[in-house]
C-alpha cells in the first residue's frame, strides 16, 4: 500500500455503488490486510480521514483483522492502539463511526481483558457513565453492552455494578439515546445472569422499562419502543418467571398498545406477541385478572379495524393481529369462554350493515374453522347459509372475497367439518360466482380455488356431480372475454380437472377425449405468455393418464412425450417444472417399464441441466459488506419479479424463484423415479447420485430439502428392492446405504434450516422403524453425537444465541418441532439398540434433562416426559442410575398447570411402574399417590379428563406390581370414580386387568363397590372406544361375577336403566 491518501481512496471506493471498482478495491485490500502492518495505517484513517464512510470502513476492517494480528504487534504498539481507541471514541462526532469503534474496542478487549491487560478500559467507561455529556454516557452503555455479548464470563463478577448502572440509565431524564442504549444493554445483561437470584434481581428493572416504552410512545420514538419489546421478549424467555409480579400491569399495558390505532403497527404486533405468550404460558394469570373476555373483544375489534389492504398486503396488519390472537385464545382457553362467544359474535357480524364488520365475521369463521369444534357441525347449515349469502353480497367485493375464502377453508378442513350433505349447495354456490359475467376477478379466482380444493377432497363423492362440474370446468376455458382473469381461470380449471380425474379414476373415461383435445391445444402454445398454461396442461395430462390407465393412454404417449421434450427446449423454468411433474406421473403409471423408455436419456439430460444450472447472485457478506467473492452467476438486471433473498453462511444471496422451483422439482423427480421405477433405477443411479450430491450443500434451504426427500425415497427403495440376507444388507447396496445414513446424520449436525433438520430426523426415524436396527450399523455413535448437538443447542440449525433469543412465533414453533423430532428419533435409537446403547446413554440424557429445565413451557417439557416414558420398556432397570432425576421431572410435571404435561407425566409414571422392577420403584409410591390425588378427582366435564384417565391407569399399574404398598380401601374408590375411561382408551387393557385381579384377591373389598362396578361394565361395553378384545374379557368377567353373586346382583341390575340392563343381559347369553 502506498501513502495514507492511497488507502483513503481505496476505502472510499468500496463505499461507492460501482461493482467493478468495488471488486478491484476488495482484491487490493485483501492483500494489504494479510499483514499486521495494516493496523497502524487503518488507525490513522480512523483518526485523520474527514470522510465518515472511510472511518467506518477502516474500523470495520480493523475489527475483523485485529484478532489475527494483535499478538504480532509489539507491546508499545498494543498500548498505543488501546489508548488511541479510547481517545477516538470519546471525541468522535459521527454516530455511525462511534458504533464501528464499539465493535473494534470489544474485539481488542477480547484479546486483552482475559489476560488482565487494558486496566484503563473500565475506569474510562465509569468516567463516561458519570459524564454530563449524554454522548459519553451513551458510549459507556454501548461498549459495556457489546462487551457483555462478546466477553460475558469476564464481566460476570461485575453483574450487580452493571445492573445498578443500567437501571440508573433507564431513568436518565435528559437523553432518550441513553435510555435506548440502557434497554439494549439490559438485554445483554440478562444473558449474563446465570443464577436464579441474579435473574430475579432484574425484576426491579421492569417498571423502568415500561416507563421508557411509554415515554417512547409519547415522543414517537418507535426505535426505543422496539428495543423495549425485545427486552420483554428476553424476560419471557427466562427460566425464572420474573414477569409474574407484574402480570396484571403488563396485560393492561400491552392491551392498550394493541388496540391503540395511532401506534405503529410493528409495535402493536409486538404487544400482540406478548399477550399471546401470556395466554400460552400464563393462562391462569390471564384468567385470574379477567383478561380473557377483554382479549377476545380486542381480537374481534382488530379484525374489523379499517386498514389499507393493498398497502399492507402480506405484512402485519390489524386483521392479522386479531386473527392470531383469536387463534391463541381458542387454543388455550375453555370453549365456553372463547370459542362459543366467538362463534356467536361471528354470526352477528356477517349480517352487520358495516362492510368491515361483515368481512371480520367471515374472517373469524375462517379462523375458527381451523380449530374445529362440534358447534361448527351442529350449526353448519346456518353457517353455510351465511357464507352463501356473503358470496352474493351486493355491496362489497371484499365481503364476497372473504366469504369465498371461508368456504374454501371449510372445504379444506373436510372431513373434520363434514360437508357431505351439503355438496350440492357448495357446488351451486361456486357455480353461481363463476357464472356472474361482471364479477370481480378476485372473487371468481377465490371461487376457482375452492372448486379445486373441493374436487381434490371429495374423492369419489364427486361422482354424482361429475357431469355439471366438468361442464363448468370446460366453460372456464372460454373466458377470453375476461383477459384480466382468463389465465388464472384456465389454470385453476386445469388443476381441478387433474384433481377430478385422480378422484374418479376410470370413471373419467367419458370426458377423456374432450379433455385431451383441450389440453393438447394448450400444450402446443409457444407464446411466452402462454407457457405457464402449457406447463399446467402437460401436468394435467399426467394426472389424467394415471386415472384412465396405460391401456387407454398408450396410443397418445409418443405424441405427448414429443411435446414434453419440445417444451424443455424452450428453456422456460415454469414449463420445465411442470414437465418434470408430468414425468413423475409417468413413472407412477409405468413403474419399472418407464426405465425402458427410449427418451429416458433425454429426460436425464434435462434433469441434469436444471440441477446443475447456476441460479445465484452473491450480493454481500452480512458481517463484512465487501470481503466477498462477487462472482455474478446471472444478470442482476433480470426483470423476474419472483426474486427472493436468502441468508446463509453470513452471505446474502438473491435467487430467481422460478429457477429455484425448477431445480427443486428436478431433484424431486429423481426421488420419484427411485420410488416407482424400483430396481431398474440402479441402471440410472450413478448419474442421478452425482446430481444430488452436487446440491447437498446448496445455499437455498428448498433445494437442500428436495435432496433430503430424494435420498429418503432412494433409501426406502433400496430396502424394498434388496431384501436382507441373513439379517444383513445386500452387499451390492451396503455402501450406498452407509453413504445415505452418513448424509442424514450429517444433516442433523450441519444443516442450518430447522425445517430441513426436522424432515431429515423424521425420515431417518421412519427408516429405523421400517427396517430395524440394521440401519444403525456403523452409525450409532455418530448418530448419538449428532442428536446430542441438536438437544444441547449446538447444531448449526440453532444459529447463534441472539437468534434463539429473538425467535419469532413461527420459528419458535419450528424449534419446538425440531426438538420433538430429535427426542422421537432418540427413542427409536434407544429402542432399536436396547441394552447395547447403555454406554452412550449418559451423554444423551444430560442435554435432555437440561432441555427440560431450560423452560417452563409445556411445549418443551411434555415431549421430554414422553421420551422417558417410551424408553422405560427397552431399558427397564438399566435406568437405575438416572431414576431419581427422571422421577423429579415427572413430579414437576404433575404439579404443572398444563393439562398436556400433567397427562404425559401420569402416562410416564405408569410406564415406569409397568417396566421397572418393584424394588426400584417402591420408594416412590407414597409421593406419587399424593401427587396423583388431585388428578384422580378431576370431574368428567373438565378438559383435564385425559390426565385423569392416565392417572387411573398409573395407579392400576402400581397395584398390579405391588398391591400391598397402597391403601387399597382409600385408592379403590378414586379409581372406580374415574372409570370408565373417556379419552385414552389404550389404557383400558391395564385398568380392567387390575379390576379383574382385585376381584380375585380382594373380593370382600370389591363387593362393597359392586354397584359402581356394574355401572362401569355397562358403560364400557356400550363405548365404541373400548377395544373388542377388552370387551370380551369384560364379558367373561361379568359372567363369573354373576355366577358367584347372582342373588346380590339381580336387584342392583333391576334398578338400572333399561339400556344398561340390556347390555348386561347380553353378557349372560
Amino acid at each position: 500500500m502506498g501513502s495514507h491518501a492511497d488507502l483513503e481512496r481505496l476505502l472510499f471506493k468500496i463505499t461507492v455503488p460501482n461493482n467493478a471498482e468495488i471488486k478491484a478495491s476488495v482484491a487490493t485490500l485483501k492483500k494489504f490486510l494479510r499483514s499486521h502492518s495494516c493496523v497502524e495505517p487503518l488507525l490513522i484513517q480512523i483518526k485523520e480521514s474527514r470522510k465518515d464512510d472511510v472511518r467506518v470502513a477502516a474500523a470495520i476492517y480493523l475489527r475483523d483483522k485485529i484478532t489475527k494480528h494483535w499478538k504480532k504487534l509489539n507491546k508499545p504498539s498494543q498500548i498505543q492502539t488501546k489508548s488511541l481507541l479510547l481517545q477516538l471514541i470519546q471525541s468522535e462526532k459521527s454516530k455511525k463511526v462511534r458504533l464501528a469503534l464499539v465493535g473494534l474496542i470489544s474485539r481488542v478487549a477480547s484479546q486483552t481483558l482475559s489476560a488482565g491487560e487494558w486496566e484503563e478500559l473500565f475506569p474510562f467507561l465509569e468516567q463516561c457513565s458519570n459524564s454530563q455529556d449524554p454522548i459519553h454516557r451513551e458510549i459507556a452503555l454501548k461498549v459495556l453492552g457489546r462487551l457483555i455479548e462478546d466477553l460475558g464470563p469476564v464481566l460476570a463478577p461485575h453483574f450487580n455494578v452493571l445492573l445498578n448502572l443500567f437501571g440508573t440509565s433507564l431513568d436518565d431524564q435528559k437523553s432518550p439515546e441513553v435510555r435506548l442504549e440502557a434497554l439494549r444493554a439490559c438485554g445483554s445483561l440478562l444473558s449474563l445472569a446465570k443464577e436464579d437470584e441474579e435473574i430475579r434481581v432484574m425484576q426491579g428493572l421492569i417498571p423502568y422499562v415500561i416507563k421508557v416504552v411509554l415515554a417512547a410512545f409519547e415522543s414517537g420514538d418507535t426505535v426505543s419502543a422496539e428495543y423495549g419489546f425485545e427486552l420483554f421478549d428476553s424476560f419471557m424467555a427466562c427460566a425464572v418467571p420474573i414477569l409474574d409480579p407484574f402480570a396484571e400491569m403488563l396485560l393492561s399495558f400491552m392491551l392498550q398498545i394493541l388496540i391503540n390505532k395511532t401506534i405503529d403497527l410493528s409495535i402493536r404486533e409486538r404487544a400482540n406477541h406478548f399477550l399471546r405468550w401470556m395466554c400460552e404460558y400464563q393462562p391462569k394469570k390471564v384468567l385470574k385478572h379477567g383478561y380473557v373476555p377483554k382479549l377476545l373483544q380486542a381480537s374481534i375489534g382488530l379484525q374489523f379495524e379499517p386498514y389499507d389492504i393493498e398497502e399492507l398486503k402480506g405484512e402485519s396488519n390489524p386483521e392479522m393481529n386479531g386473527s392470531m390472537l383469536l387463534g391463541t385464545l381458542v387454543e388455550f382457553f375453555d370453549d365456553k369462554l372463547v370459542y362459543l362467544p366467538a362463534v356467536q359474535a361471528a354470526s352477528q357480524l356477517v349480517t352487520a350493515s358495516d362492510e368491515c364488520q361483515r368481512k371480520a365475521g367471515f374472517n373469524m369463521l375462517y379462523v375458527l374453522s381451523d380449530s374445529y369444534r362440534d358447534v361448527l357441525s351442529d350449526n353448519l347449515e346456518d353457517f353455510l347459509k351465511c357464507i352463501f349469502a356473503g358470496m352474493k353480497d351486493p355491496n362489497s367485493v371484499l365481503v364476497r372475497t372473504y366469504a369465498c375464502r371461508t368456504l374454501g377453508e371449510f372445504a379444506f378442513q373436510h372431513p373434520s367439518i363434514n360437508l357431505n350433505q351439503f355438496h350440492s349447495n357448495v357446488i351451486e354456490a361456486i357455480f353461481d360466482v363463476l357464472d356472474r359475467r361482471n364479477e370481480d376477478p378476485a372473487v371468481q379466482e377465490r371461487a376457482c380455488a375452492i372448486l379445486e380444493v373441493f374436487c381434490a377432497n371429495m374423492a369419489e363423492d364427486i361422482l354424482p356431480y361429475l357431469s355439471p362440474v366438468m361442464e363448468k370446468l370446460f366453460m372456464m376455458f372460454r373466458m377470453e372475454e375476461r383477459p384480466d382473469s382468463a389465465v388464472q381461470m384456465k389454470s385453476t380449471a386445469i388443476a381441478s380437472i387433474g384433481s377430478v380425474a385422480v378422484s374418479v379414476k376410470e370413471k373419467f373415461l367419458p370426458y377423456f377425449q374432450d379433455v385431451i383435445v383441450v389440453l393438447t391445444k394448450l400444450i402446443q402454445c409457444k407464446d411466452d405468455d402462454d407457457l405457464e398454461l402449457r406447463g399446467r396442461a402437460l401436468s394435467c395430462v399426467g394426472s389424467v393418464a394415471r386415472a384412465v390407465g396405460w391401456q387407454v393412454f398408450e396410443p397418445l404417449f409418443p405424441e405427448f412425450m414429443r411435446l414434453a421434450l419440445a417444451g424443455l427446449e424452450l428453456e422456460d423454468p415454469s414449463l420445465k417444472e411442470q414437465t418434470y411433474v408430468y414425468f413423475q406421473d409417468l413413472a407412477q403409471l409405468l413403474g419399472e417399464d418407464f426405465a425402458k423408455c427410449e427418451d429416458m436419456p433425454s429426460i436425464l439430460i434435462s434433469l441434469a441441466s436444471s440441477i446443475m444450472s447456476a441460479d445465484l447472485v452473491q450480493i454481500r457478506s452480512d458481517d463484512d459488506p465487501q470481503d466477498t467473492d462477487d462472482t455474478i452467476l446471472f444478470d442482476e438486471e433480470s426483470d423476474d419479479e419472483e426474486d427472493i433473498i436468502v441468508e446463509g453462511e453470513n452471505v446474502l444471496c438473491q435467487v430467481r424463484n422460478s429457477f429455484t422451483d425448477e431445480k427443486a422439482t428436478a431433484i424431486t423427480t429423481i426421488g420419484v423415479f427411485a420410488k416407482f421405477i424400483g430396481k431398474p433405477f440402479f441402471a440410472l443411479g450413478a448419474e442421478c447420485f452425482n446430481l444430488l450430491k452436487h446440491c447437498e450443500d446448496h445455499a437455498l434451504p428448498l433445494i437442500r430439502q428436495s435432496v433430503i426427500c430424494a435420498y429418503d425415497e432412494i433409501l426406502k427403495m433400496v430396502f424394498k428392492c434388496f431384501p436382507f440376507v441373513n439379517g444383513e444388507l445386500d452387499s451390492r447396496v451396503a455402501p450406498l446405504v452407509d453413504d445415505l445414513c452418513s448424509f442424514f446424520i450429517g444433516k442433523f449436525e450441519d444443516e442450518s434450516d430447522k425445517d430441513n433438520v426436522v424432515m431429515a430426523l423424521e425420515y431417518f426415524g421412519e427408516a429405523i422403524t421400517d427396517f430395524g436396527p440394521v440401519v444403525l450399523n456403523n452409525h450409532v455413535q455418530t448418530l448419538s453425537d449428532a442428536l446430542i448437538l441438536i438437544l444441547n443447542g449446538s447444531a448449526d440449525c440453532h444459529g447463534c444465541a441472539a437468534d434463539r433469543l429473538n425467535d419469532d412465533d413461527v420459528d419458535a414453533g419450528v424449534h419446538s418441532k425440531l426438538m420433538d423430532s430429535a427426542l422421537d428419533l432418540a427413542v427409536m435409537v434407544v429402542s432399536a439398540w436396547g441394552r447395547n446403547y447403555v454406554p452412550l446413554l449418559n451423554d444423551l440424557l444430560v442435554p435432555i434433562v437440561a432441555y427440560f429445565h431450560s423452560s417452563k413451557s409445556p411445549n418443551v417439557r411434555a415431549p421430554v416426559v414422553i421420551f422417558f416414558a417410551e424408553i422405560a420398556e427397552p431399558l427397564g432397570d438399566l435406568l437405575k442410575p438416572y431414576l431419581k432425576d427422571i422421577l423429579s421431572l415427572f413430579f414437576e410435571g404433575l404439579e404443572s398447570e398444563d393439562k398436556q404435561l400433567v397427562h404425559n407425566s401420569c402416562f410416564a409414571l405408569g410406564c415406569f411402574y409397568q417396566h421397572l422392577s418393584v424394588k426400584l420403584m417402591i420408594d416412590s409410591y407414597e409421593r406419587v399417590c399424593q401427587l396423583l390425588h388431585p388428578v384422580l378427582v378431576i370431574p368428567d366435564n373438565s378438559d383435564m379428563v385425559i390426565a385423569r384417565d392416565n392417572a387411573v391407569s398409573c395407579v392400576c399399574k402400581m397395584i398390579m406390581r405391588c398391591p400391598q404398598a397402597l391403601p387399597l380401601d382409600q385408592v379403590l374408590p378414586l379409581i372406580l370414580n374415574g372409570l370408565p375411561l373417556v379419552s385414552d382408551m389404550e389404557e383400558n387393557e391395564f385398568v380392567y386387568e387390575c379390576i379383574f385381579g382385585l376381584w380375585q384377591q380382594q373380593t370382600n373389598l370389591m363387593i362393597q363397590h359392586i354397584e359402581r362396578i356394574l355401572f362401569i361394565i355397562a358403560a364400557a361395553l356400550a363405548s365404541p372406544g373400548v377395544q373388542d378384545e377388552c370387551k370380551m374379557k369384560i364379558v367373561q368377567f361379568t359372567r363369573i361375577l354373576f355366577q358367584s353373586h347372582a342373588q346380590q346382583l339381580k336387584p342392583l341390575i333391576d334398578s338400572m336403566s333399561i339400556q344398561q340392563q340390556e347390555i348386561l343381559q347380553r353378557c349372560f347369553q
